[in-house]
């Protein structure tokens, strides 16, 4: 899988540390979408309050902020 790939080149670099996070956030990521393709088969809509925790999420941009940071490397120590 890409996580193990990548975390194995940060270990070498000493800054694995953040690979959990970010695999944590594609699990959240992945559920979000999960339950937006359930309700859709369901041709559910749900009501904004019951939409809002899932469709947050579903933006991506957590995920992308921490693969953003791990991907930086040197540039964060400057």
């Amino acid at each position: 899988m890409f996580f193990n790939e990548f975390e194995e080149d940060l270990a070498a670099e000493g800054r694995s540390h953040g690979v959990h996070c970010a695999r944590e956030q594609l699990k959240v990521l992945c559920r979000s979408n999960l339950q937006e393709a359930k309700w859709c088969d369901e041709k559910c809509i749900p009501t904004c309050k019951e939409h809002m925790p899932i469709a947050i999420p579903n933006f991506g941009y957590i995920l992308e902020a921490v693969a953003c940071y791990l991907g930086l490397g040197e540039l964060l120590m400057v």
